[in-house]
């Protein structure tokens, strides 16, 4: 049996993680809250082509952090480009407001 989940959706306006053991946590995070991905690829990443996101984000009470583990690297690429494109604009954006 499969005992560790883990999966992930983007959508337009948010990203959707869902992992754990026997119980599964689901987070639902807004991309206007994403304030930095880091990306990170160990040895064992290289030779098995898979990264892991760190997602820093803006939360109540002080800033919050998301990880996506075992993504193929391509993926992994795919939403920090899209997370990080799209925290740029809305920051651009909140910059021509201001």
């Amino acid at each position: 049996p499969r005992w560790w989940s883990s999966r992930h959706a983007t959508i337009p306006s948010h990203i959707v993680a869902e992992h754990g053991w026997w119980v599964r946590r689901r987070v639902i995070l807004p991309i206007a809250h994403v304030q930095s991905v880091e990306r990170i690829e160990g040895p064992i990443g290289r030779l098995t082509g898979t990264r892991r996101l760190k997602i820093g984000i803006a939360a109540p009470g002080g800033a919050g952090r998301l990880e996506l583990r075992f993504l193929p690297a391509r993926e992994a690429d795919r939403i920090a480009k899209l997370l990080l494109g799209e925290a740029e604009r809305i920051d651009f954006l909140d910059s021509l407001r201001g």
